[in-house]
């Protein structure tokens, strides 16, 4: 083969617009520079390994489309974008429609002032000019578009009244209400039937307010939910008002009366001589309590007869007054009149006349024999008690046992015994050296009145 010079060849070769896979170019291979030829199909397997790693595989798969506002989109191989469905006043996707009703006058064109919307052949719309002073509207027939026109003088023949209405024709024709019923009644003056406003027909007012007369009679709401009031009326109006002063009351209705607001001149009447406090059983609502309830519940007597142990709280002064001793004793072994207590020196029964003894310092029983050391008797045991023990002494007064003092009678002198310790006897002892001692005198059978005589006589 002859040599060919690339430069000549390659500025003179005819220009070829495409590169098939069997085509050829040669180069030199780096490193060796050894000379080479490459396929076209192997060239554009090169440069697609190489651009794929530029912008990706480039398979021709659309990985990614987004639509706008109201477009919804596909994605693949073949992407597509479309309208969503139109709402509100037109509808459809692509081929729109007008809703029936949403035309608002706003959204009419502009006109001239006066003209009237018509519609001609095949019913589009067209406008009806002005007219002047005096005409009125007329129809041309069907198919036509209506004028203005002079109105025509004439007899109207005929008027017809709608509900509710009459009617009378010739040259003046009227129309008249008829009179209405039900609710409301008349036919010009309309008056509304009694009790015919139900609730349902009142107009609103605030949850917690009541209806009341206001200025001028007319009806007013009056805010009655304030909490704790109450609706009071002065005379001219109707208020709500907190209590107040004595008295609180809480929203649940429970009222409280404020302490120390209950004075005397507050309290109901009470009977004279009569006390508040409570005498039944348990806590509970005051009562008005008697003299003899108070006594009972203090424990008050009506004469100190009635208490075993009374006790003054200081002096007790006669006043010109007595001290009545009790002479009609109900039982055997009693007594009354003044009384100490003592301590015994030896056993002792009731009746016992005894004496001081200085050295024990007790009480022993007397005996009118030895005036050194049994005499004078000075007081009368009333109890029955051991030696060492504390007991009743009656000092003076009535005294009744049906055995010691059987043998009294009125006006009997009694005397100390001289026979048996603590005795008395009717008649005074006579024997020498006896104590001749009076204890005091018969009041009636079984009835002495102690009182001794701390003078005695010996018998010579």
């Amino acid at each position: 083969m002859a040599n060919i010079d690339l430069r000549t060849a390659t500025g003179a070769a005819p220009l070829k617009e495409t590169f098939s896979d069997a085509d050829r170019l040669n180069l030199y291979e780096y490193p060796g520079w050894i000379f080479k030829a490459v396929s076209g199909a192997g060239l554009k397997a090169t440069l697609k390994t190489y651009f794929d790693t530029l912008y990706g595989s480039g398979d021709g798969t659309v990985t990614a489309v987004t639509g706008g506002t109201g477009l919804s989109s596909t994605e693949g191989t073949t992407p597509a974008i479309s309208h969503d469905a139109h709402t509100g006043h037109v509808t459809g996707a692509t081929d729109l429609t007008i809703e029936n009703g949403v035309v608002t006058v706003a959204m009419l064109a502009d006109a001239t002032i006066g003209n009237l919307i018509s519609f001609g052949p095949g019913g589009v719309s067209a406008l009806v000019a002005t007219g002047t002073n005096g005409q009125v509207l007329t129809s041309n027939g069907p198919g036509s578009a209506p004028t203005m026109s002079a109105a025509t003088a004439g007899t109207v023949t005929a008027v017809t009244g709608g509900t509710g209405l009459s009617s009378t024709g010739g040259t003046t024709p009227a129309v008249s209400h008829d009179s209405h019923t039900g609710e409301v009644t008349g036919s010009t003056a309309l008056t509304i039937t009694a009790k015919a406003v139900t609730l349902a027909k009142m107009d609103d007012i605030s949850q917690g307010s009541i209806i009341v007369g206001g200025a001028a009679d007319a009806p007013t709401a009056l805010d009655a939910k304030t909490t704790t009031q109450i609706l009071v009326g002065d005379g001219t109006d109707l208020k709500s008002v907190a209590l107040s002063n004595d008295v609180t009351m809480a929203n649940t209705g429970a009222v409280t009366l404020a302490n120390k607001a209950v004075t005397l001149a507050k309290m109901d009447d009470i009977a004279t001589a009569s006390l508040m406090g409570r005498s039944t059983a348990a806590t509970g609502v005051p009562e008005v309590l008697s003299k003899a309830t108070v006594k009972t519940l203090l424990g008050f007597i009506e004469s100190v007869e009635g208490d075993t142990t009374p006790q003054l709280g200081g002096d007790l002064e006669y006043n010109e007054n007595n001290q009545v001793f009790d002479s009609t004793l109900t039982s055997s072994g009693t007594a009354a009149g003044d009384i100490i207590t003592v301590t015994f020196g030896e056993s002792v029964i009731f009746g016992d006349v005894c004496y001081p003894n200085a050295t024990d310092n007790e009480w022993k029983k007397a005996l009118g024999t030895n005036a050194a050391t049994t005499t004078p008797a000075m007081g009368m045991a009333l109890e029955t008690k051991a030696d060492g023990a504390a007991g009743k002494l009656l000092l003076r007064g009535t005294v009744r046992d049906d055995t010691i003092f059987s043998g009294s009678g009125a006006g009997d002198t009694v005397y100390l015994s001289d026979a048996t310790a603590g005795d008395v006897v009717y008649a005074a002892p006579d024997t020498t050296g006896d104590i001749v001692q009076i204890l005091g005198f018969g009041i009636a059978a079984n009835y002495i009145f102690f009182d001794p005589d701390n003078t005695s006589i010996e018998v010579a």
